[in-house]
């Protein structure tokens, strides 16, 4: 078994395939899991062991539904998956622990002024942990049982927490989570499916709607406008799959649908359109920005991912993916830029 050094503190024992000299077996990489590149999403590396509370295993038979850093460590990352709940890795994703909050975990926000209070919704109910996921408590079930969508923890003022629902409401508590109440409501009734913040301005908010695009706030979630016109020209561009903020421009907008990718230079007032290379209208199911140079974008489409390193003007597909499975999720380091995390989906037959 050889041992090799990655870039930076970056370093693993890989080995895709080990033959066992006189015993005639092999030892295959697993197909699924969370996986780790250091050299711009090029080659990738098995970052799937896991502690679970009562035995030792692999995360490769999961779905993760998010990869999240924590704000202010990013050795500390954050898996939510669909089967096991939320683990935690505290060491650049080498191990991950299994937190005590199981089931399927859909969303995770993370105080950014004190890192060890987290909130996770997981079908129609909100858990609140102040001790980085050792403990957690209920603070919110939606009676409707409608699902909760997306969590934001307000940056500027982390005692405001806002979550989303499935039958279209935006609920707010300014008290850690003690009180809730809905400040908006679609009318009529569809889903929101996510709430993105301007990386800057925690008043600033955009709200997913499918079929009608997005929806945006300046006073905090108070009030909304509607931008479904600014995407007639696009068709099928208003089922929006990822919308970027971009955190060195934040008027600069990216985001993905089965038309393709739309940019916008003006907070989302107006579109164009990135050339990729799709020939037809396919699904992409994440996409990410370097947060240093944005000049950098990854998305991807089933397990190839694409990447242009000039802003859209050129794309290459990197088809060195160890996993057939989709991949649910792209995740850029913050300041190491070249390592980039992956999650995958589960194959139900």
């Amino acid at each position: 078994m050889k041992f090799f050094h990655l870039p930076g503190r970056f370093a693993l024992a890989m080995v895709s395939l080990v033959f066992f000299v006189g015993c005639g077996k092999a030892e295959v990489p697993i197909d699924g899991g969370v996986f780790l590149s250091v050299d711009g999403a090029e080659t990738w590396h098995d970052r799937s062991n896991a502690q679970f509370i009562v035995q030792s295993g692999s995360m490769k038979d999961f779905t993760v539904n998010q990869l999240m850093f924590d704000p202010l460590e990013p050795r500390i990352v954050y898996a939510a998956t669909a089967q096991a709940g939320l683990f935690i890795s505290e060491n650049d994703g080498e191990v991950w622990k299994q937190t005590t909050l199981g089931g399927n975990i859909a969303r995770l926000d993370i105080n950014r002024k004190n890192t060890k209070i987290l909130f996770a919704s997981s079908k129609n109910e909100v858990a609140k942990s102040v001790d980085q996921g050792k403990t957690w408590e209920t603070v919110y079930v939606n009676t409707n049982r409608a699902a909760i969508t997306d969590v934001f923890i307000d940056f500027t003022t982390p005692s405001r927490i806002l979550i989303s629902t499935a039958d279209g409401n935006i609920l707010q508590s300014i008290d850690n989570g003690i009180n809730w109440q809905v400040i908006y409501s679609l009318e009529p009734k569809r889903p929101i499916t996510r709430i993105v913040s301007d990386p800057a301005n925690s008043s600033a908010l955009y709200i997913l709607v499918p079929g009608s695009g997005f929806e945006k706030s300046t006073d905090g979630g108070v009030t909304w406008q509607p931008f479904v016109e600014v995407f007639k020209e696009f068709p099928d561009a208003r089922n929006i799959t990822a919308f970027v903020i971009d955190p060195t421009d934040t008027a600069h907008i990216i985001i993905a649908s089965r038309f393709g990718l739309l940019e916008s230079r003006d907070a989302g007032g107006s579109w164009g359109s990135i050339e990729t290379l799709l020939k037809d209208r396919v699904n992409i199911e994440s996409l990410v920005i370097n947060p240093l140079n944005p000049r950098t974008v990854y998305f991807v489409v089933g397990n190839l991912i694409h990447k242009t390193e000039d802003g859209g003007r050129s794309w290459m597909t990197l088809e060195g993916f160890p996993s057939t499975r989709p991949i649910t999720q792209l995740l850029v380091h913050p300041v190491e830029t070249s390592v980039l995390y992956a999650g995958t989906k589960k194959i139900t037959k």
